[in-house]
């Protein structure tokens, strides 16, 4: 009934490995009917939300589709990553990178993630700060896990056929990349194991 107020308890849990900080919350309404939201002229944002830090969750708990163990200059681990897409040209690649840093850290790096083809040629990345630039590297502590999302557009010119991920971290102001170690010739990237098919 007009003017009538309802209470709506609800928990959001936090998923596993998402850094400490301020954070917002976005309120919407969704028509099931219609499968669409409902748009208000204003949207409704409650907080700020802050998140503490917290024990790094066990590795089990991430839910890591893909999991890989590969160090980057014996500073940091890249677990694993996840990734979802339409995989067409203009579609956007949601790709979530699992990083556990090994020791404190005096640089702050970027990440890189390249939409590459089999002649190198980059058809889609997105370069920045873990975390959009949300949570520098020089904030890590050793042991800790941090859930770092990325947003790769496809080109709309991407011709269809196979591609690869490559990913890594660098520091911006000499752009010398952190190296792959152990790796059994010189690398300063880490190809994501599963290919992208591009329709």
């Amino acid at each position: 009934h007009k003017g009538q107020v309802v209470g709506d308890t609800r928990e959001i849990e936090l998923l596993p490995g998402t850094p400490p900080g301020s954070y917002q919350i976005t309120v919407n309404l969704f028509d099931p009917y219609r499968q669409e939201e409902l748009k208000s002229e204003r949207g409704l944002i409650l907080g700020p939300v802050d998140v503490p830090r917290r024990e790094p969750p066990p590795i089990s708990a991430l839910d890591i589709v893909h999991p890989l163990a590969v160090d980057l200059g014996g500073k940091v681990r890249l677990l694993g990553y996840s990734i979802q897409s339409g995989f067409r040209p203009g579609d956007h690649i949601h790709l979530t990178l699992f990083w556990q840093a090994l020791e404190e850290m005096d640089q702050d790096y970027t990440v890189f993630t390249h939409l590459t083809d089999a002649k190198g040629r980059i058809w889609g990345q997105k370069d920045n700060p873990p975390v959009d630039g949300f949570y520098p590297t020089t904030g890590w502590e050793a042991g800790m896990i941090v859930r770092d999302q990325y947003d790769i557009l496809i080109s709309p010119d991407a011709p269809p056929g196979e591609y690869q991920i490559e990913v890594g971290m660098y520091d911006a102001q000499t752009s010398r990349r952190l190296s792959v170690v152990g790796s059994p010739k010189p690398e300063d990237r880490i190809l994501l194991n599963e290919t992208v098919v591009v329709k």
